[in-house]
């Protein structure tokens, strides 16, 4: 199947289901996001006096961010077999409970093992677009916190832009790697759910074999889709209610089609 089949199943999927799925995707994108939003006010307004914010905002992201993530993609997985049943949000928070240990320490395993697979290709990426402008580079502390253009400021700027224009290409290329394993073990949170006797470790590695082959699909799959993300940032994050849970939804088919040709 293409991408364009998978977005094909979730729009059949969706059909008549897109109020459930939506409200599904606001709480996501609020359990995801509200402490950061408001850590990032206050500690901009007053960076001492908010700054333990920051310990607090990372400890919710571990304890309640990581295995939510993990029984959202479980209850849309869900969905996408049996779209009868769509109450999207309250099985959210039902597989958030009975998964929460699983959740938690899968999704912290999986975050490490990404943060470790990055740490040396994103060095060495800020390393070499450093290099070139390495005389100019305390300058743009200045150009950032800012913001204001003088004439004197001209050459910096311009100097500042090129940095960047070398420094986004390279952290895509160093992003690869972790990407690339990512997408190998993208299916362990069905696995780990659907054989309770499966071990974290091993459903990583079953989803690795089951996924050889297929990781240019499911790349496809997202690329099929930045049009849609564009479009959601020009209209300030609002389209972003209707893209996650489609995407989603076309993730999980893809899931399954991935484990039934696997047990056929």
């Amino acid at each position: 199947m293409k991408a364009s089949d998978y977005r094909a199943a979730a729009r059949q999927t969706l059909s008549g289901n897109w109020k459930p799925a939506v409200v599904a995707g606001i709480v996501f994108l609020v359990i995801e996001t509200w402490l950061s939003c408001i850590t990032s006010i206050l500690t901009k307004s007053d960076p001492h006096g908010f700054s333990w914010l920051n310990s607090i905002n990372s400890i919710y992201s571990i304890l309640f961010v990581l295995p939510f993530g993990f029984a959202f993609i479980l209850a849309f997985y869900n969905f996408a077999q049996d779209s009868s049943d769509n109450r999207l949000t309250s099985n959210v928070f039902t597989l958030f409970a009975a998964n929460y240990r699983k959740g938690l320490v899968s999704m912290l395993l999986l975050a490490l093992i990404v943060t470790l697979i990055s740490i040396i290709p994103m060095i060495a990426a800020a390393v070499i677009a450093v290099i070139p402008f390495a005389s100019e580079i305390s300058e743009f502390r200045y150009i950032i916190e800012d913001g204001n253009i003088n004439p004197s400021d001209f050459d910096s700027m311009i100097a500042f832009v090129k940095f960047m224009l070398v420094l986004f290409p390279l952290i895509f290329i160093a992003s690869i790697p972790a990407l690339v394993y990512a997408y190998r073990v993208t299916l362990f949170p069905i696995l780990l759910v659907e054989n309770p006797e499966m071990g974290i470790r091993e459903s990583f590695k079953r989803s690795a074999e089951i996924m050889r082959g297929h990781k240019w699909q499911i790349f496809c799959l997202d690329f099929s889709f930045i049009g849609w993300f564009i479009l959601s940032i020009l209209s300030c994050g609002i389209g972003l209610l209707w893209v996650i849970p489609y995407q989603q939804t076309a993730h999980s088919h893809f899931y399954h089609e991935m484990l039934k040709s696997n047990d056929e």
